[in-house]
């Protein structure tokens, strides 16, 4: 839970310098920076001003993804635990196909 949980952190921090700065933070934030420019849209320090219904629509979305990410989590814990109880032989071959030609 602790590396997806940094990883999702990272997501949100990568947001703030494209939005604030128009310079992206990972390639993700690129490719997002590129959709922006190809749809008339400017990251920089005027795209609050300029642009508040999408601030307030990005904002909109990461609290529902924040929710909607805890609600699955809360009803789920118990079936992740369950997750746990299988065996390593029968995990592998489907998370690690390269690995594994036979089951690619």
């Amino acid at each position: 839970m602790a590396s997806e949980s940094s990883n999702n952190a990272c997501i949100g921090g990568t947001f703030v310098p494209l939005l604030t700065l128009g310079i992206p933070g990972d390639t993700v934030t690129a490719v997002l920076l590129g959709a922006f420019i190809m749809n008339g849209l400017s990251p920089g320090p005027m795209f609050y001003s300029q642009n508040i219904n999408l601030i307030y629509t990005f904002f909109a979305i990461l609290l529902a993804c924040s929710l909607f990410t805890f609600v699955i989590e809360y009803f789920g814990i118990r079936g992740f635990a369950h997750l746990m109880k299988i065996p390593k032989s029968t995990l592998l071959p489907p998370v690690l196909p390269g690995r594994f030609p036979a089951f690619s």
